[in-house]
């Protein structure tokens, strides 16, 4: 079980390991995923050729990322190195406020990676000041409630190529991995090369249960993740969502995994008496009778997400990952 933790950092020092988590949930592991050092091309390859006839099943590897430059001699744990490396911070980035993309009040913005840096992940604001401290007196006793800020999906390496030099594309970004289990018809176009995207944000961010276009390697770098995984058998339980004024949604489930589980209030909007209760305690059952497998992901970790499995990811501290799509 992951509880709260409190320690303190600068910016020229390092976030500490793990890094200070923010929230004051605990999350027990029910269905551990299977863990193993590495797998070679040639052995990744035979097992997702016999995928092509079952679904492929995710998996966490321990060993894929040793020689990272990001977790040794260029550590993305020291807020120094990564504003040294975003010209001292003023480098614009994209960054999702709010607590899920699908929460009334959630948007986006472009700021300066220094100014997302302090207000987000190490900031002047009370919430994160006060655990980062441990100086509750900055919030009147208790932390305040602050936004949340993510820098979410993003090909920072695109406009950052300093810290692309300090990833490496695993080999098996490289295989020909199995089709959709589901629906072939979903298979895109074979990408020329494996897609980057970069995951960057304080504890408490979240990314609500949903499918990738293509397989998906995501990477912890800095901090931990926890991440819960759906079979695509089970799409329908899962309530895919439609068309959301006009936009094809159909690859993220209506099902808040958070408000599922009690780990986050009931939106407004969400709640009501009698009947909408009655309601949503159906909904509730029926959610928690999907199996599922979860893992806490640890620095240096490596999780398998196949193509058309769905899921939830929740950053439980200071988090920095990277994810890779290929197929």
């Amino acid at each position: 079980m992951l509880g709260p933790e409190r320690n303190s950092t600068s910016v020229n020092g390092s976030w500490p390991t793990p890094p200070v988590v923010i929230s004051d949930m605990s999350f027990e592991l029910r269905k551990h995923l299977p863990r193993i050092k590495e797998r070679s091309m040639a052995e990744f390859q035979r097992l997702e050729d016999q995928a092509h006839m079952l679904a492929s099943a995710p998996i966490i590897f321990t060993g894929l990322t040793g020689d990272w430059p990001a977790l040794t001699n260029h550590p993305w744990s020291k807020p120094s190195y990564l504003l040294s490396h975003t010209f001292g911070g003023r480098r614009l980035v994209p960054v999702e406020v709010g607590r899920s993309y699908l929460d009334a009040g959630w948007g986006q913005k472009l700021v300066k990676f220094g100014d997302f840096m302090r207000e987000y992940i190490e900031p002047g604001n009370q919430q994160h000041l006060a655990l980062l401290t441990g100086d509750t007196s900055q919030a009147g006793g208790k932390a305040a409630k602050a936004p949340v800020g993510y820098l979410a999906q993003h090909q920072l390496f695109s406009q950052l190529p300093q810290l692309y030099k300090d990833v490496t594309i695993p080999d098996i970004c490289f295989t020909s991995p199995s089709r959709h289990p589901i629906d072939p018809s979903k298979d895109l176009p074979q990408l020329d090369m494996p897609q980057l995207n970069a995951w960057f944000g304080p504890g408490g961010t979240i990314t609500p249960l949903h499918t990738d276009p293509y397989h998906n390697l995501l990477v912890q770098v800095v901090g931990r993740k926890y991440v819960r995984l759906y079979a695509p058998c089970h799409s329908a339980k899962l309530r895919p969502m439609g068309k959301e004024n006009g936009v094809d949604m159909s690859n993220t489930s209506s099902v808040d995994v958070g408000v599922m589980e009690g780990w986050d209030a009931r939106p407004v909007a969400d709640g009501g008496e009698g009947d909408e209760d009655w309601k949503f305690e159906l909904r509730k059952a029926e959610f928690k009778s999907v199996p599922f497998v979860d893992c806490i992901l640890e620095p240096g970790e490596t999780l398998h997400i196949p193509v058309g499995w769905w899921h939830y990811v929740r950053s439980l501290s200071v988090s920095f990952s990277v994810s890779f799509w290929w197929n």
